[in-house]
């Protein structure tokens, strides 16, 4: 696990995310325990982060983070958020190394030719996967002899049906019809389909069984023990999908 040594500034004002070197020298956002809801959804951002990496989606590293209550006490931004524990959500700084070179979230005309279609469909059906209400969203950044410009999606704490982890056996589009939507994804989508094949329940299991136990306190139990084989179940459905969407193209 993570430790926080140095304490760096708010990310904005009045918000839950605080910037911090970690004791591996790296910048961390880090997002902190506050209240019964919050905990929540770190439990589903680091849960979809670990398995956005697992699926090939672009994303920053992300882990626990321990800040220790001497830290808190004596770092006003910290005391003032009332953070709930030590163990909090450390998601590695976009800007690392990059200074200057992060673009925004939605890069210009001139650079959407430029931004890499496979990876934007990955994250499209990571999204319909995890029944993600707010899809995550992409930040980009320029570097020389790069054809698309590299990038990584951040925002997951949708996920899992917003956070409330009960989430439905099939996607809302398999529900009514058994009928593949051949418009559902992009053509890039069946670079994927290997990767809804490479999900395993024990790994979603192995993800949960390591998140911090009063993450999980707000989620009903059942929905804990539900969420592997639900999400099993549309991987599956997706898979036959963009199976059936590839042989369509």
């Amino acid at each position: 696990m993570l430790c926080a040594d140095h304490y760096v500034r708010s990310l904005k004002p009045d918000s839950n995310l605080h910037l911090m070197r970690a004791g591996d020298g790296e910048m961390y956002v880090v997002k902190l325990a506050c209240g019964s809801r919050r905990e929540r959804l770190l439990a589903t951002e680091c849960l979809a982060l670990r398995l956005a990496a697992d699926f090939g989606v672009p994303v920053p590293a992300a882990d626990t983070i321990r800040v220790p209550q001497e830290f808190i006490a004596r770092t006003p931004p910290l005391a003032d958020a009332k953070p709930r524990g030590a163990e909090h959500l450390a998601i590695k700084h976009i800007g690392s190394g990059r200074r200057g070179q992060v673009i925004d979230l939605f890069p210009s005309a001139w650079d959407r030719p430029h931004t890499a279609p496979a990876s934007t469909t990955a994250a499209a059906v990571f999204a319909a996967w995890t029944e993600c209400i707010t899809p995550p969203r992409a930040i980009y950044w320029r570097e020389p002899d790069h054809r698309y410009l590299p990038h990584v999606f951040i925002g997951f704490g949708a996920c899992f049906a917003g956070g409330s982890w009960a989430v439905a056996a099939l996607p809302a589009r398999l529900q009514c019809s058994a009928a593949p939507d051949a418009d559902t994804f992009g053509p890039e989508a069946f670079w994927w389909e290997a990767a809804l094949t490479r999900i395993s329940a024990s790994s979603i299991r192995r993800y949960i069984s390591e998140l911090p136990g009063p993450w999980l306190a707000d989620i009903p139990s059942e929905e804990i023990l539900r969420l592997p084989s639900r999400l099993m179940s549309r991987a599956e459905a997706l898979h036959n999908l963009v199976s059936a969407q590839a042989f369509a193209i």
